[in-house]
């Protein structure tokens, strides 16, 4: 993703209004998933994992980058969240 890109989410997201809310680990386990993946280790296991994190990442920034956000995108899917 390019820093253009990414400095038009940041403005566009800047004229939001945003709450922060902690959630436990266990509640965010999509995203708490990523930050305990092994790193550094020699077993094949491990690197199978770490294979298929990469490629999780790799997808999920791929589907982030190409998502046009408009006005009517953010207004529909904010009607499904539960909260």
């Amino acid at each position: 993703m390019t820093a253009g890109l990414l400095q038009h989410y940041a403005v566009f997201l800047s004229g939001f209004n945003y709450t922060i809310d902690f959630k436990k680990g266990i509640e965010n386990s999509n995203i708490a998933c990523l930050s305990r993946a092994p790193i550094n280790t020699n077993s094949y296991t491990a690197s199978a994992i770490n294979n298929e994190m990469k490629q999780l990442c790799d997808a999920t920034i791929e589907q982030i980058s190409i998502s046009i956000v408009t006005y009517q995108l953010l207004k529909e899917e904010t009607k499904k969240d539960a909260n």
